[in-house]
């Protein structure tokens, strides 16, 4: 549980960091129930919400601009509906966390991608 939750938030923090201006809103929250911990990020950003669309859902060329990530490629499509596998590591300190995922993941366009993992590293992943 304590890795997966730690790679969760190692994952999204270089997206984060990238992200977020000192005078910008950001607000997380946490709720633990059983071995599940759900984590709701909110933030504003400073750019349209068709560019955030894009590069949100930029998923093929997500390792060049994310970087833990080593590879990204979505494998399979049907209309909105993606098959994505993601690889990466990440470093802290003398330790390397190495994380694989394969995910489905579902595009609203303009309003919220939605992910399930199928397989990887983490127990699980939504």
């Amino acid at each position: 549980m304590r890795a997966s939750l730690a790679l969760a938030l190692i994952a999204l923090s270089p997206c984060l960091a990238l992200a977020i201006t000192p005078e910008q809103d950001l607000s997380v929250h946490t709720d633990r129930g059983g071995d599940t911990l759900h984590i709701t990020v909110d933030m504003r950003v400073a750019v349209k919400p068709r560019r955030a669309w894009e590069v949100m859902t930029d998923l093929d060329r997500m390792a060049g601009f994310v970087p833990n990530l080593s590879s990204s490629k979505v494998v399979a499509q049907n209309g909105n509906r993606l098959n994505v596998i993601q690889k990466g590591a990440y470093s802290l300190g003398p330790w390397s966390f190495h994380f694989e995922s394969v995910r489905e993941v579902e595009l609203f366009p303009y309003a919220k991608v939605t992910s399930h993992a199928t397989s990887g590293t983490m127990k699980s992943m939504d």
